[in-house]
């Protein structure tokens, strides 16, 4: 277990109460909820975050820039930026596959945002997973 402080950031209200019960249930004394809004600047200082992961996110936003200049913003220098998403191919969970976005749009949208590709990995048959640093 960590002992900085950990985010948990998410546009849904309904998320964050379910993650806020937990942290209630295990007493934990590290995590805070932040409820986001896409089009405006989290509630979360400048430099705060060694890491940030975007777990099945960048599919669903509208300006991915935004939200990853923010995530910029977040971090430390040499900061890491962990990224998720589902494959961009016909695979036996997840959205449809007009809904999820591919290796390149990723690639492009991180590297334009101040982002370097240290490593990519794949997580089974549906996902496949990015690691950034900051520049």
């Amino acid at each position: 277990m960590t002992t900085g402080t950990v985010y948990a950031v998410d546009i849904n209200p309904e998320l964050l109460e379910a993650v806020q019960k937990k942290v209630d249930e295990q007493q934990l004394e590290n995590l805070v909820c932040v409820q986001a809004q896409e089009d405006s600047p989290y509630a979360i200082i400048d430099s705060c975050a060694d890491l940030v992961m975007l777990i099945l996110v960048l599919h669903e936003l509208s300006d991915k820039v935004t939200v990853l200049h923010e995530v910029q913003r977040m971090l430390k220098p040499g900061g890491r930026l962990a990224v998720v998403e589902f494959k961009k191919a016909q695979t036996p969970y997840g959205p449809p596959l007009a809904h999820r976005i591919s290796e390149q749009e990723i690639l492009e949208c991180t590297v334009s945002s101040g982002f370097t590709l240290q490593k990519r990995f794949s997580h089974g048959e549906n996902f496949d997973g990015y690691l950034f640093t900051a520049e």
